[in-house]
């Protein structure tokens, strides 16, 4: 208390040492109401907000009369933010020797606040002694969010306020109190909700949701995705797929070994065949990694697990490769995070799949990649036969007219646009 009737009092001598020779005359009716604000007014993040997420905030007056000192103090929360910077600015008419800073100090409060208390009086002489009329800011804050919120635990609200300990107080050259309605700002912390994805790229590209085979043994690579993860340790997954058009071993699976180190605490991968989901049996990989205790909790968006499928074709009764597809998608029931927060399940993880289509090359036979003399000699294998799915021409019989469509086919390496079959 003594500090700050010290401060007051000095701000005071000095209004008092420029009094103007008249006193001043009230704005005339119609002007809109001062007011002491801090901006953002309202600002909404969405998480994981630490080290992303930076802003800076503003104190400002609006539309105040005379204008010759004031003495403000505001406050925040450090458990949600961190004041990184500051710079006191005045009315952009006064000149650098025009003002005198006397207070300008960060005070901690009672856990978790903390307090930015300045003060600034004019010294220099207006034109006619009359104060700063209109709107300017005061003060500049950099602040730095460092809360990191879970899903479910909700939206943050915090935010900056004016000090009940030091309320905003602006003072005339004739040391009277000029009345302004104040305005705080209001910060919400929204954290994002936690996805998995399966996206056919080391990027994370939400485009790469579809792959395309169209020769046997191609390699198809599927990356297992998290985004918006939060204080992160373990990953459990099980991933479902058809095994009639992709096949992968454990011998194709790598573990993003930066986002988990080895050695891994607990690991578990297996990939197994006849896996019941939705009334169907699949292919799947069941998948548990926990990430060290002696390493800190990892968060942001990363993949989890490279997956180089090899791929199988589909053929008809007669053996020509025609169009098929499969999902990668996640068995919900046994997929979910674990952080320092708590379990993330199904309820609380947006879970997407991804596509892969076997789309074959027109005329290749065999499966190859390319329309070569293997797919001419197949053809010829039918030659003369009918109710074939190689009566490319539909005029009821394999025939020479067949044939010459295929070998203007020849070197076709093309594959056909990726389209739902």
């Amino acid at each position: 208390m003594k500090h700050k009737l010290f401060a007051l009092g000095a701000i005071l001598l000095l209004m008092f040492a420029i009094l103007p020779a008249f006193s001043f005359e009230p704005p005339p009716s119609g002007i809109p109401p001062c007011y002491v604000y801090i901006t953002p007014q309202e600002l909404k993040l969405t998480g994981p907000c630490v080290e992303s997420q930076t802003f800076e905030a503003e104190v400002a007056v609006w539309e105040i009369r005379n204008l010759f000192a004031w003495d403000i103090a505001v406050y925040w929360d450090t458990t949600y933010l961190n004041l990184t910077d500051h710079t006191i600015k005045v009315p952009p008419s006064w000149g650098v020797t025009d003002y005198q800073i006397l207070i300008d100090e960060i005070e901690d409060g009672i856990e978790p606040y903390q307090r930015l208390h300045f003060a600034v009086t004019y010294v220099g002489e207006y034109p006619e002694g009359l104060g700063f009329n209109g709107s300017c800011s005061l003060l500049n804050m950099f602040f730095h969010v460092i809360y990191e919120p879970c899903w479910f635990t909700g939206c943050i609200n915090t935010g900056i306020w004016f000090s009940t300990v030091y309320p905003p107080t602006m003072s005339t050259g004739c040391g009277e109190e000029i009345i302004c309605e104040p305005h705080e700002s209001s910060i919400d912390l929204n954290p994002s909700q936690p996805n998995m994805e399966v996206l056919f790229s080391d990027e994370f590209d939400l485009e790469a949701k579809k792959a395309q085979g169209w020769r046997e043994d191609q390699v198809i690579t599927a990356y297992v995705w998290v985004s918006n993860a939060t204080k992160l340790y373990d990953i459990h997954f099980v991933l479902v797929w058809n095994t009639s058009l992709i096949h992968v071993d454990l011998q194709q699976i790598t573990i993003n070994e930066e986002a988990f180190p080895m050695p891994w605490k607990k690991l578990y991968q297996e990939v197994v065949d006849e896996y019941e989901f939705c009334g169907n049996y699949w292919d799947a990989l069941l998948f548990y990694i926990e990430r060290p205790e002696e390493k800190l909790p990892i968060k942001g968006t990363f993949w989890i697990v490279k997956l180089d499928f090899k791929v199988s074709c589909v053929t008809d009764e007669w053996d020509n490769p025609i169009n098929a597809s499969t999902v990668l998608h996640f068995d919900p029931e046994c997929t979910f995070l674990s952080t320092e927060c708590g379990d993330y399940f199904y309820d609380d993880l947006t879970l997407s799949m991804a596509e892969y289509f076997w789309t074959p090359i027109p005329m290749d036979f065999n499966q190859n990649g390319h329309v070569g003399v293997e797919d001419i000699m197949w053809i010829m294998d039918y030659y003369g036969m009918a109710d074939t799915s190689y009566d490319l021409n539909d005029d009821g019989v394999v025939d020479i007219y067949d044939v010459v469509i295929v070998s203007k086919a020849y070197c076709n390496s093309t594959p056909p646009v990726l389209a739902d079959p």
